[in-house]
């Protein structure tokens, strides 16, 4: 978003308290509840003074100046989900408040509404003309919500069908995912120490690589499916070659479909069919995989900052003589709001998180079944204003249900705890070029010493849209 719209969508929601009083202070007419709000202002300032005026809501029926003072300041306050509601009411009490209807667009594509929003916006565009002139600046910050939620979504609806090219290089410190130590200690029947010697293969090894990928999508997605259900077919492929180390090249194919239902739950269900080829090998050196699942996530009822979903998937190991297996997966996200500028950007405004748990049943498995827990956080951020980033941090254990290896390591369950952290950068050229880079370092740190890893991995991308 330019900064001058930043600009104006940061005014459109604040009052400062100076600018509250001398409004209230104003000669003329002032009632009953704006002397006792201004009262309230003076004492505790703007938040006190919202407080209090909630509290008062019985005390004034029908009262258009009541709900107009109730809803600058749940605005300014941020409070935008009680904004609408009170919006919504002064719109009904007075048909002809340009200014609440602008505020209920602003206020309802901030709080995650943009269908809403856009619904509102033509209305509102309907019926400018029939008033007198809006102020400067209630006119400039019409034009760039049209530009936002109207221009914007023309351009997509027209555009069903979407290519995703993009290609890469990068380094691996550890493209095998092998031990730091030459040696590993285990523990013989009877319980005589000895120190393993591990095979020049299974250490630590680096390399450079290449990556390729193209993503396909046919349908509507995003923030115009909430008036409507919309259909979206996804597919895909992509593959990273390692210039030394074939064998643990990596391939990643794809398609499936996903059903994005009708209203304000975002609610979603999806189908995939995978097939994955990749570096992080079981011990049985269990390297490709058939994956289908079903996906399905919602906004959670009465907690609608959170989105909860539930994953199934069946897996079917090629290289193994066992069972296709049940892997099924409860995840939650949210997002953290930092209390920076208010305005449509996402950037440097929310920490978002999500906690995870996931069983994988395998019954024909030596070591049991698999279970996992992990919470991750992101922050993404501007670094300049052609120029985002982000952060993430990821912490992840893993628990087997059986012993891993009662020969080397007696009765041990393996329990694995990883730690990850990521940093992105990436820049738009024009409307359809992207140029990223990114770096991740991981440390596994397993009860098996066999399983400890380090890994730093570097890579850089292009990628083509049309």
């Amino acid at each position: 978003m330019p900064p001058s719209a930043t600009k104006l969508f940061r005014t459109a929601v604040q009052l400062p308290l100076l600018i509250l009083v001398a409004m209230l202070s104003a000669p003329g007419h002032c009632s009953d509840f704006e002397t006792l709000l201004l009262e309230q202002l003076e004492a505790g300032g703007n938040a006190q003074g919202y407080q209090w005026l909630q509290t008062q809501e019985g005390n004034y029926p029908g009262d258009p100046r009541y709900y107009d003072w109730l809803s600058r300041l749940a605005m300014e306050q941020g409070d935008y989900r009680n904004a609408i509601g009170y919006l919504e009411t002064l719109i009904e009490l007075q048909p002809e408040h340009m200014g609440a209807r602008l505020d209920l667009v602003i206020a309802l594509q901030l709080e995650g509404r943009s269908h809403e929003a856009t619904e509102r916006l033509r209305e509102l565009n309907a019926l400018v003309s029939a008033f007198n002139t809006l102020p400067e600046q209630a006119q400039r910050q019409i034009i760039e919500l049209n530009r936002l939620l109207i221009d914007n979504r023309v351009e997509v609806a027209d555009n069903p069908f979407r290519v995703l090219l993009s290609m890469g290089a990068g380094f691996d410190s550890n493209a095998n995912r092998g031990a730091d130590s030459k040696t590993i200690p285990v523990t013989l029947p009877g319980g005589v120490p000895f120190d393993l010697e591990l095979t020049d293969e299974s250490l630590k090894t680096e390399d450079e690589f290449a990556e390729l990928g193209v993503h396909l999508e046919y349908g509507e997605r995003g923030k115009n499916c909430r008036s409507q259900s919309c259909r979206l077919w996804v597919a895909g492929a992509s593959t990273r070659q390692y210039a030394t180390l074939g064998e643990y090249d990596q391939r990643h194919i794809y398609i499936g479909t996903r059903k994005a239902l009708k209203g304000r739950y975002d609610q979603e269900y999806t189908l995939m069919l995978q097939n994955i080829v990749t570096s992080e090998l079981e011990f049985a050196r269990i390297d490709e995989q058939y994956i289908f699942g079903i996906d399905y996530r919602q906004r959670v009822p009465g907690l609608e900052t959170l989105t909860g979903a539930l994953k199934l998937e069946v897996i079917d190991e090629i290289e193994s003589e066992e069972s296709a297996t049940l892997m099924s997966t409860v995840t939650v996200n949210g997002n953290v709001d930092l209390g920076r500028d208010r305005n449509f950007s996402k950037t440097n405004k929310h920490i978002f998180w999500e906690a995870a748990a996931s069983w994988h049943e395998r019954p024909d498995y030596f070591a049991g079944s698999t279970q996992r827990w992990w919470l991750s956080a992101r922050y993404p951020f501007s670094v300049s204003e052609n120029w985002q980033s982000s952060v993430a941090a990821m912490y992840r254990r893993r628990q087997d249900s059986d012993s891993f290896s009662p020969l080397f390591f007696g009765t041990s369950e393996r329990s694995d705890n990883e730690w990850a952290l990521t940093m992105s950068v990436q820049r738009l050229l024009g409307r359809q070029w992207l140029v990223s880079s990114s770096a991740r370092y991981e440390i596994v740190d397993s009860n098996i010493p066999l399983f400890d890893v380090t890994r730093f991995q570097l890579a850089m991308n292009v990628a083509y849209q049309f």
